[in-house]
């Protein structure tokens, strides 16, 4: 790929769509602010059991400039993807939805479980 050029100060990436590598970002639900450095957005199969959901590989999406940014989201959505949703830090059950918004190991992520579909957005 050709490196991009930013209008921003510092060469953040100021906008994720403008990212250099970037996969399908159909999933990602806005959530992550303009300058994030890398983003990740998901909508996965909500189980509400022993884990929140079950991973959907053709349903995910990044944004980065490095792949060293991109692996600082790993833990967390690992941390989304096996954990109940019960039990995620910062979780609430609000109109039959869970909810939750947090960090965990320095990525931050929200999240919306409802209607069979669990959206996440994790982001540094």
């Amino acid at each position: 790929m050709t490196a991009a050029t930013y209008d921003c100060k510092d060469n953040n990436l100021c906008d994720l769509n403008r990212s250099i590598h970037k996969t399908d970002n159909r999933y990602r639900r806005e959530w992550a602010p303009a300058t994030a450095k890398v983003a990740y957005g998901a909508r996965w199969i909500a189980d509400f059991n022993e884990r929140c959901s079950d991973v959907v590989p053709n349903r995910q999406g990044w944004a980065f400039d490095d792949a060293a940014d991109r692996d600082l989201l790993v833990p967390a959505i690992d941390y989304l993807a096996s954990t109940a949703c019960s039990m995620i830090e910062g979780v609430e059950f609000v109109d039959g939805a869970w909810e939750a918004t947090g960090s965990f190991e320095g990525a931050n992520y929200r999240m919306l479980a409802n209607g069979g579909y669990m959206h996440v957005e994790v982001w540094a």
